[in-house]
């Protein structure tokens, strides 16, 4: 036993876990999953057969991968092999396929480490759709870059750009969303707008007609917040209603039927929805922290049963009343709650459930977050002993040790001193992180096992 767990030991010994710690996530139109936490690190998993993990190789991770060692990351967002991410000083960089120029760094060259797009530092929010990008900046202009052929950018053509172009000169752009074609915005004055693709009516137009500029949707100026799937929309009010509109094949829009609709439908009676988010064919909102699935379940990314590949209607998934946002990929969908815990559902192919696995499952399942990163101890002199312990755990150190802090592998903490000599035999066999914060309030982290 003591050799088994010595070895899981070593094996963990490069990471360490602290589930409630994610920020932001994101995942949209894609199998693979970018993510940022509390401490500012970026993280990915799932598919990786572009590089777009960051880590020199083209093998998908079914685990969290901390991507470079910056601690300034703000958001990130994803396309198809692609990914764009913002830091908080307000600078963009991205990596990842680049033939539509949806990298927006000048050329159509695939790039596999981050690179900054320009040299601008007033970048305030992103996303991704299939192969292209929006983004406003902190003064309230809106910007595109990458594949266009269906006029997804909004520049008035349908020529790609390889480089973040203006669209049109309004300043009061507030919100943002792409689908896989197409693009969908809100103004400050509560009007929503959309543009590119329009083949399954996604633009809610009244018609399926390609747009290639901002067109507003109806004349309502009550629109709060939205979200896309491949093909279709889910809007928020601020009266609190559901409106949907697009393709409908999968009951995605949540009216019952199965037939696309070409302009925004009201979803029910409600009037206290709190968020919306959208996947692939699949969409979620929000009341009082609970969460309600509509549309695809095929692969359980719905997180029920299996037995209904389709939900006709919202459906309230579990009884938790703490969920703060769900969002989905193509075939999977991820929801972080009020606590900054991260859980995921659904095809897990390509590793995209963080979950150490690549079988597919039909409940939200909690995802561990790397996040308290371990340090060569030898070199400022701390040392452990003995590793593994029964009762007593020594600490040794030339430096000032200010406190301690044991945590289990959930990330709770467990013991509080600032005692050299720690008396754990209170504590169930298993992993442990020791925290310590020395004379200079430098924070170490290492790894104990305890074996009674």
């Amino acid at each position: 036993m003591k050799k088994q767990l010595l070895f899981l030991f070593l094996i963990l010994c490069n990471t360490t876990i602290n589930a409630q710690c994610w920020s932001v996530v994101s995942s949209k139109n894609s199998n693979s999953v970018f993510g940022v936490q509390n401490d500012g690190t970026l993280w990915g998993w799932g598919d990786n057969a572009k590089g777009q993990l960051c880590d020199g190789t083209t093998t998908s991770k079914n685990t969290p991968t901390q991507i470079g060692t910056d601690t300034n990351w703000s958001s990130v967002v994803t396309g198809i092999g692609h990914v764009i991410a913002l830091k908080t000083d307000g600078t963009l960089w991205s990596w990842g396929v680049n033939n539509w120029g949806q990298l927006g760094n000048g050329n159509y060259v695939d790039s596999t480490t981050p690179a900054q797009i320009g040299s601008d530092t007033d970048w305030q929010t992103i996303s991704s759709g299939k192969d292209h990008t929006l983004a406003l900046k902190t003064n309230g202009t809106l910007w595109a870059w990458g594949n266009n052929g269906a006029g997804q950018l909004g520049d008035g053509t349908l020529v790609k750009k390889n480089t973040p172009v203006q669209i049109g000169t309004d300043t009061n752009w507030t919100k943002i969303k792409t689908g896989e074609n197409f693009s969908i915005a809100i103004k400050t004055d509560g009007t929503i707008w959309s543009w590119g693709i329009n083949l399954r009516g996604q633009l809610g137009q009244g018609n399926t007609t390609n747009r290639n500029t901002p067109t507003q949707i109806g004349t309502d100026t009550n629109w709060s917040t939205t979200d896309t799937g491949s093909f279709h929309v889910i809007a928020l009010k601020t009266n609190g209603t559901i409106w949907t509109w697009g393709l409908n094949s999968s009951y995605q829009l949540g009216d019952g039927t199965n037939v696309d609709k070409l302009i925004p439908t009201l979803i029910g009676t409600q009037t206290n929805w709190t968020n919306v988010g959208a996947g692939g064919a699949t969409s979620f909102a929000l009341v009082s922290g609970n969460v309600f699935a509509v549309g695809s379940n095929i692969f359980g990314q719905s997180g029920v049963s299996l037995t209904q590949p389709n939900l006709f209607s919202f459906t309230a998934i579990g009884s938790d009343t703490n969920w703060a946002k769900v969002e989905g990929g193509l075939s999977f969908s991820i929801a972080i709650k009020n606590n900054s815990t991260l859980y995921t559902a659904g095809d897990n192919s390509s590793g995209q459930l963080g979950d150490g696995t690549f079988v597919q499952n039909n409940t939200f399942t909690q995802v561990s977050c790397p996040s308290l990163k371990t340090t060569n101890f030898d070199a400022i002199s701390f040392r452990f002993y003995p590793n593994p312990v029964q009762n007593l755990l020594n600490i040794s150190s030339n430096l000032e040790i200010k406190s301690i802090e044991i945590y289990n592998l959930q990330g709770n903490k467990i013991i509080t001193t600032s005692n050299k000599q720690i008396n754990v035999s209170n504590l169930a066999s298993g992993v442990y992180l020791v925290k310590i914060q020395d004379e200079y309030n430098l924070i170490s982290t290492q790894k104990i096992i305890i074996n009674h």
